[in-house]
């Protein structure tokens, strides 16, 4: 016979359910009999409702691992991200990160230009004077050509040159000469007529109309001595390259006995 309450076996003679202490009088064979397979039934059909899920699940997932071997042309694709390659003819395998293609454009890498490199200046080649000279002569100096008889400076009285060459220029019966000067980076040709090597004790003459200030010193800041005529004589006692705005400077005496200075642009040699 069996347990009105909780279906358990009882044995003949019980009073008491063992298990759950339930009265035992009062029971039948027939009813204790059916009441356990009431109980037992709902268990034994939702049990097997959970192995027919599970059964499902898996045949999924089997199909889902072997579609994706059969369309991986470099192994098996697993759900965890990760690429099974094969690692050679002993059959190991190794786990690689799987990655995304993608297409990187290399962008032209410009060429440094060379900067362009500034050629030295060259020097000018240093000249062998023959002897040096000083402009003399010309009213306000004397000019300086190129070979072509160009004007291409002017040089004032009492300028030192450096004598390089010399030429004969013009025809037969009125030649002259000139001299190939530099001074001060010019070079040129100067009329020898317009030059002296040495200008101490030569005489020349007053060239402004108007005459010409005989001063104290160097510089017409000074005070003037005496008015020198036009075209009155002057001989130069000293020159030692005294220069101004006005021009270089020389110690004279003039005709009447009178000594100052003078600017030497302003005198002018009557030559033969």
């Amino acid at each position: 016979m069996y347990c009105l309450k909780c279906g358990n076996k009882l044995d003949d003679g019980d009073k008491f359910c063992h298990k759950c202490g339930f009265s035992a009088e009062g029971t039948s064979d027939e009813i204790k009999a059916e009441e356990p397979q009431q109980a037992d039934q709902p268990k034994k059909s939702k049990k097997g409702l959970w192995i027919g899920i599970g059964c499902a699940i898996a045949a999924t997932l089997i199909g889902i691992v072997v579609t994706v071997v059969a369309t991986s042309p470099t192994g098996v694709i697993n759900p965890f991200g990760t690429v099974n390659v094969s690692a050679g003819n002993n059959g190991s395998e190794k786990d690689m990160p799987t990655m995304q293609s993608s297409e990187t454009t290399e962008e032209p890498t410009e060429e440094p230009t060379a900067e362009p490199t500034e050629e030295p200046t060259p020097k000018p080649t240093p000249v062998k004077a023959q002897y040096t000279a000083y402009i003399n002569g010309g009213f306000k100096g004397a000019d300086v050509e190129n070979d072509n008889g160009k004007v291409i400076a002017h040089l004032e009285n009492g300028s030192l040159v450096n004598c390089i060459e010399s030429r004969t220029v013009g025809p037969y019966n009125d030649q002259a000469t000139q001299w190939k000067i530099e001074c001060n980076g010019v070079v040129g040709w100067v009329w020898w007529a317009f030059m002296d090597t040495d200008l101490i004790g030569l005489t020349e003459n007053v060239g402004t109309e108007n005459g010409l200030n005989l001063r104290s010193g160097p510089g017409t800041q000074y005070s003037a001595v005496t008015l020198l005529p036009y075209y009155s004589s002057v001989k130069i006692l000293s020159f030692n390259g005294q220069h101004t705005s006005d021009g270089y400077w020389a110690y004279v005496q003039s005709e009447d006995g009178y000594t100052g200075y003078v600017v030497l642009n302003y005198l002018m040699i009557a030559r033969d």
